[in-house]
């Protein structure tokens, strides 16, 4: 007995299943994933449908590492050293600059989230953040007024809208 008819004879009770818009006939997958919910012609809803769930399945990976799953284990030995697609490459002056850019934010979503801080004003113009090399503004402190410089967090790029700086040794609880 094939994949196919076993699954319509136990999984859906004899009975072929249809698209759910047209009732026309759908394509098997596997025995594991059975018959697909929509015809060729309807696939667009599936999408629809697909995004509007926003993937009910956890990923399969999670939790696990290389020490403990041997699939990954194994996918990290195929990449390793002169296996690894960028072995012995380097990235171009352009493609570094490009990545760079890519990971900043433009500078009136740094003010707009900076302003929205209770613990540091913005001293230093937000103009050259990108003009400097170690990207370090001054801040005032909200609280005693004292100025200090600090780098931006990557956590400045999250929606989380709150601002990190990586150094609050002057300010002991302003971390908490």
């Amino acid at each position: 007995m094939k994949a196919v008819d076993y699954t319509i004879k136990h999984v859906h009770n004899g009975e072929k299943p249809a698209c759910k818009e047209c009732d026309a006939e759908t394509r098997f997958v596997t025995i594991v994933e059975g018959f697909k919910s929509y015809c060729i012609e309807h696939a667009t809803m599936a999408m629809s449908e697909g995004g509007k769930i926003g993937g009910a399945r956890p990923p399969w990976s999670k939790g696990l590492t290389k020490e403990t799953d041997e699939r990954l284990q194994m996918c990290s030995e195929k990449s390793k050293g002169v296996n690894n697609p960028f072995w012995g490459k380097v990235h171009s002056e352009e493609s570094k600059k490009m990545i760079a850019a890519s990971k900043r934010l433009n500078p009136d979503e740094i003010e707009r989230r900076i302003s929205l801080s209770k613990i540091f004003d913005l001293v230093t113009p937000i103009e050259e953040y990108h003009d400097r090399q170690g990207q370090y503004l001054d801040f005032r402190c909200k609280k005693c007024g004292s100025i200090s410089s600090k780098t931006l967090v990557n956590e400045l790029r999250h929606k989380a809208v709150t601002l990190e700086l990586d150094d609050f040794r002057h300010h002991p609880r302003l971390g908490d």
